[in-house]
């Protein structure tokens, strides 16, 4: 287990040149839009900020997945042009955000572990959706189906990851909040950081996916 924690921090160590670049352009527009939208709030800015939310999301995982396979497979990194074909993946990716994160809720409101569990157990769709063409659905169900019998040991690396992610992004807005902290631009750069820690997740489930496949008898 702590294996795995080490090559997921290394592998993020090492790109993280390229992983904050992508999260810069892809979601600092949200950011900047999340960090107004308090003090100009109306029903209408909320639901365009979810929405733009999910494309945010859908467009952010889609570059880092094609991303993490040309850093695997050694291929040269052009940023502009892994954005650019993250976009021809978006509409599969908002569908594949939507069926996961309605299968979550699902599983949270049956007592908050069954959805943490089949969170883990789901997580790989992107990956599928990518990398082998899936539609959404079918990716999901594939997630799924690839990660049967390794339940508890991907469950545990997403509790934990969740907790390095979460719980400093917490604090760090519960202090700055008690030192009245209210500047526009620390917000802004406080969430860029963590959006660029949160990545770490998305690392993890990378990792998980070479992993699954490996223990299939296919190399990634």
């Amino acid at each position: 287990m702590f294996r795995i924690y080490r090559e997921i921090f290394e592998f993020f160590n090492t790109n993280i040149k390229q992983i904050g670049l992508i999260v810069i352009i892809t979601e600092l527009p949200l950011i900047i839009i999340n960090n107004l939208s308090p003090r100009v709030m109306t029903s209408d800015i909320s639901f365009f900020s979810i929405f733009l939310g999910i494309m945010t999301m859908g467009l952010t995982n889609g570059a880092l997945t094609i991303l993490f396979s040309k850093i695997l497979n050694r291929q040269k990194i052009n940023i502009s042009q892994i954005i650019k074909e993250s976009l021809s993946y978006l509409p599969k990716m908002i569908i594949g955000i939507m069926i996961y994160g309605a299968f979550v809720l699902a599983g949270v409101l049956c007592f908050i572990i069954p959805g943490i569990i089949i969170g883990a157990r789901l997580s790989l769709y992107n990956y599928y959706i990518v990398y082998e063409n899936m539609e959404p659905f079918q990716a999901i169900k594939q997630s799924a189906v690839t990660t049967n019998g390794f339940t508890l040991q991907i469950t545990s690396l997403f509790m934990a990851m969740f907790g390095i992610v979460t719980i400093p992004y917490l604090f760090a807005v519960n202090y700055l909040s008690l030192l009245g902290v209210s500047n526009l631009i620390v917000h802004i750069l406080v969430d860029v950081i963590f959006s660029l820690v949160g990545t770490l997740v998305l690392v993890m489930t990378f990792r998980i996916y070479c992993m699954v496949k490996q223990k299939n008898g296919v190399y990634f």
